[in-house]
């Protein structure tokens, strides 16, 4: 489209929009026309529109239609120019048109000015012409420009006039429809006050509109409908939503109570709501819903079909009775699909002519399941008519009899046997009372037929330890028309017990009803005290087990506690600037208590992890600082044999990983010490590479070789087995306990993983697996190296029943400028912690008067902040599965395992000593 074509539609589309075209004189118009003449002093004036085809004249003044007609040429000219145009016809020849216009009508004086728009669009001229020649001065100009701007003004004004009666009648027309409605719309401010309701609210509540306009929409509203809905609204203006809908009660002015179903949108504050009358719905939903519920919640089959009893609907227990579902059979006649090669055809024949005579009826049918099962069914037919007395459609109850049918055909057959069978049994009436037994339930009881009869045998069976309400369910079943088997500790004629098996079946008569119940009774004595025995054996073993894990947590604290005291005063005397000799003496006495606490550590571990109280912790580990602090406790191993130890880690593996940094340390320090064992020259490597990545994990592999004396194949899978080793001389040579890779296995297999072997005898041996670890989202900072800028001035109570691990405590603690504070037990500790505050409490869990888990929770019992917020760190030798529950649950935060190392020790204070000053600093 070319930009003369878009210039031209707009200017059309900019006239238009006034709607001035072929309107009726206005004298507005006409003033301006004649204000015009008088200004110019001219005889004739006229306003002219420029529209598509043609120029129309709105307003003339001294001249006739026809010359308008003629002149519009010369308005089409001015109509090009901005500004005020003059034009002496009699000379001008630059216009096609004005010398015959001069000819015709003897006009030698022409000026126009053009209507120009607030948008810049000519959209047409106001014009003057005089037969005598003249020229306009400065101020006539002037005016004539002032003159159109009056017309474009006039055409505004207008314009805005019709604007605002549009939207007038427009409002008037929305607001007739809201108001004549039939559903309820109200318009409401931020506090949910009414500011506008249609009449409806007169039909539906009885309220007139000024009786509620200004109140509250809430308070036609149920208070617990208002609680349900309040918190939904404001957690949806939360999320910022525009628009709810949800359904309330509201009580009319009658007290009647009406459901309406609301759509509500918010916009700029103001709420606007459209409500309708859903009661009716709501009664009907009702309604179906409790006969949905009845029909398919029955135990029994529920047919619906139509008049010409072809299947509509069936229930779910119809399904599972028979196996078709609703689409096996809508459509069809329930007969046709039901029968089989045995079914009695007269019996549906029958049936049919009961439904044709609009008749209900009850038949027992053999009929046939969609696996071709045969089935036992009982349909009870109930024909449902119309207002004409037409059959409308069938309702048919469907029960499955098979187990009836089948207990009737037993029936027969158990009468030929009943007396001969070694069995007891027993023939009772509907309502369960003695007919008749056989010997052997004489025998089993005790009791004779005489003593039986019109009696309940189970009022003469229970006594003191019988199973009441197992024999009144069975009863229950009994009453519901099926078989019930129970079995029950019983009391013969002379008083002596007897556990019975009873199996009851009922038989029906024709009606349905209970006839007789046939009871098959065994002596199941001897099974019951096998059972009993069994229980007992179980439940010895789960003491057995009991007592297996308390002994293991008191030896471990027991053994470990001494040990913890040597390896303590041999820190602590080897930090005192021993002589030389003295020196030596002493990494003598560690590396002993160390080796005996190894041997410990892997007695009792193992231990632990075969009675399942082995866990596994998921912290920070430094993979790279694991292998360093692994090679360096092996170095004095490698520089005694002259063997190289090394490591080689991937560099893609990440800094820190989620996982439990003494069990690794303890599966690679088995390893590497194993190899080191068996390796008399050459070199022991550990190995890390990335095997795989996820945003979440990563997987690694470890592997550990050596140049040692390798195994043989046939024994690389027995050297994972406890206390053994490859061959019969090893531990003779080399020593050791045989428990190290065993537990090395079962570390691994806490860790989901496994250790794989390749070994070549006099070359060495491989051992690696692969762990996949958690990746550590954003790692911590790591704790300064300085302890005095963060214990200096602290005060901690240690709480120990041994005199030497307190020793230790205060020894290691004061190293560190921290002040300590002892107690004996737990009771001790509890009066303490009230009368001094303590910055943090180390605390042994095993002591005499109170141990450490109640001592922790008195202390959080206790009234105010401190005793709720202040660090409790728990000091055991061993730590037991259910153990670690039980030291969260007393309110501890953490715990470290004696013998401690000092520096885990000091890791785990300062750490919570950080958290300590900074909760009191805020």
């Amino acid at each position: 489209m070319t930009q003369d074509k878009i210039s031209v539609e707009s200017h059309l589309q900019e006239l238009y929009s006034y709607q001035i075209l072929d309107t009726s004189p206005e004298k507005e118009y006409d003033a301006i026309s004649r204000l015009a003449t008088y200004v110019c002093k001219t005889p004739v004036a006229f306003i002219n529109f420029i529209d598509k085809d043609r120029i129309w004249t709105k307003s003339k003044i001294g001249i006739g239609l026809n010359e308008v007609a003629h002149v519009s040429a010369l308005s089409s000219f001015v109509a090009q120019n901005m500004e005020v145009l003059e034009l002496d016809l009699a000379s001008n020849q630059t216009h096609p048109g004005i010398a015959e216009i001069f000819q015709q009508f003897h006009y030698r004086f022409f000026a126009g000015v053009p209507l120009i728009t607030n948008k810049g669009f000519i959209i047409g001229t106001l014009c003057v012409a005089d037969s005598l020649q003249r020229q306009l001065d400065e101020e006539q100009k002037e005016a004539l420009t002032l003159l159109a701007a009056e017309i474009v003004s006039h055409l505004e004004m207008r314009k805005k006039s019709q604007e605002i009666e549009e939207t007038y009648l427009k409002y008037e027309d929305i607001y007739n429809m809201f108001d004549a409605s039939a559903e309820l719309h109200c318009v409401m401010d931020r506090q949910s006050n009414i500011r506008m309701v249609n009449r409806s609210i007169e039909k539906l509540l009885g309220y007139t509109v000024e009786e509620c306009v200004g109140r509250p929409i809430w308070h036609f509203l149920f208070e617990e409908d208002l609680h349900r809905l309040l918190p939904l609204m404001e957690e949806g203006i939360r999320s910022r939503k525009k628009y709810f809908e949800f359904e309330t009660r509201i009580r009319s002015k009658g007290d009647e109570i009406k459901w309406v179903g609301w759509s509500i949108a918010v916009h700029k504050g103001k709420w606007y709501a459209n409500g309708r009358d859903i009661t009716q719905q709501k009664e009907m939903l009702a309604e179906l819903e409790q006969l949905s519920l009845a029909a398919s919640k029955v135990e029994n089959g529920v047919i619906i079909s139509n008049s010409n009893n072809e299947v509509v609907w069936v229930n779910d227990a119809f399904e599972h009775i028979t196996g078709y579902n609703i689409s096996d059979l809508e459509g069809h006649k329930l007969g046709d699909i039901l029968k089989g090669k045995d079914t009695d055809i007269n019996v549906i024949e029958q049936a049919r002519e009961f439904t044709r005579n609009k008749k209900s009826f009850s038949v027992d049918l053999l009929a046939y399941r969609k696996d071709g099962t045969p089935v036992w069914l009982s349909i009870i037919n109930s024909v449902v008519l119309d207002a004409q007395g037409e059959i409308d459609k069938e309702i048919e109850v469907i029960i499955d009899i098979t187990a009836r049918k089948k207990a009737e055909q037993e029936l027969e057959t158990l009468s030929l046997v009943a007396s001969k069978t070694i069995n007891g049994v027993a023939i009772s009436d509907s309502e369960g009372c003695v007919n008749w037994v056989n010997n052997a339930f004489e025998q089993l009881t005790g009791y004779s037929l005489d003593e039986l009869k019109g009696k309940r045998p189970g009022d003469l069976l229970t006594g003191e330890e019988t199973n009441v309400e197992d024999l009144e369910k069975a009863r229950a079943l009994t009453n519901d028309l099926k078989s019930s088997s129970i079995e029950l500790l019983c009391y013969k004629k002379d008083g002596s017990p007897i556990w019975l098996s009873i199996s009851n079946t009922p038989t029906l008569n024709a009606s349905g009803e209970i006839e007789r119940q046939v009871e098959i009774i065994n002596d199941i004595s001897e099974r019951k005290l096998a059972e009993l025995e069994l229980i007992k054996t179980r439940e010895e073993a789960l003491a057995l087990s009991n007592a297996k894990e308390t002994f293991l947590s008191v030896m471990s604290h027991e053994i470990r506690t001494p040990l913890h005291a040597v390896i303590g005063i041999t820190h602590l005397l080897m930090d005192d600037n021993p002589t030389e000799s003295q020196s030596e003496n002493l990494k003598i006495l560690s590396f002993s208590a160390q080796k005996l606490l190894a041997l410990i550590n892997d007695i009792l571990d193992f231990t632990k992890i075969e009675t399942g109280n082995m866990v596994l912790e998921k912290a920070n580990v430094n993979l790279i600082d694991l292998v360093s602090q692994t090679l360096n406790s092996l170095h004095f191993k490698t520089a005694e044999i002259g063997v190289e130890l090394k490591s080689e880690i991937d560099h893609l593996i990440p800094a820190q990983v989620k996982g439990d940094n003494i069990r690794l340390y303890q599966i690679l320090v088995n390893l590497l010490g194993n190899s080191l064992k068996f390796t008399q020259q050459g070199e022991v490597k550990l190995k890390l590479d990335l095997v795989a990545e996820t945003p979440k994990s990563v997987k690694i592999r470890f592997e550990v070789s050596d140049t040692g004396i390798g195994i043989p194949e046939d024994k690389i899978d027995y050297i994972f087995e406890t206390y053994t080793q490859a061959t019969t001389d090893i531990t003779r040579k080399f020593g050791g306990t045989g428990l190290g890779l065993a537990i090395t296995k079962r570390l691994l297999e806490l860790h989901n993983s496994s250790i794989q072997v390749v070994s070549e005898l006099g070359k060495g041996s491989t051992f690696s697996f692969e762990i996949e670890f958690e990746k550590v989202e954003e790692l911590a900072g790591l704790p300064s190296d300085s302890t005095a800028k963060v214990t200096l001035g602290s005060t901690v109570l240690v709480v120990d029943d041994n005199e030497i691990n307190r020793f230790l405590a205060r020894k290691v603690l004061s190293k560190w400028g921290i002040g300590v504070d002892l107690a004996e037990n737990g009771e001790d500790a509890l009066v303490k912690v009230q009368q001094k505050p303590y910055d943090l409490i180390l605390m042994d869990l095993h002591m005499p008067v109170m141990g450490g888990l109640e001592a922790s929770k008195a202390i959080r019992n206790l009234q105010g902040d401190f005793y709720r917020d202040i660090p409790i760190i728990a000091l055991t030798a061993s730590i037991m599965a259910q153990e670690l529950d039980c030291i969260a649950d007393s309110g501890m935060n953490d715990y470290v395992m004696k013998p401690f190392v000092p520096a885990e020790l000091h890791r785990k204070i300062q750490q919570y000593l950080k958290k300590s000053r900074s909760s009191v600093e805020v």
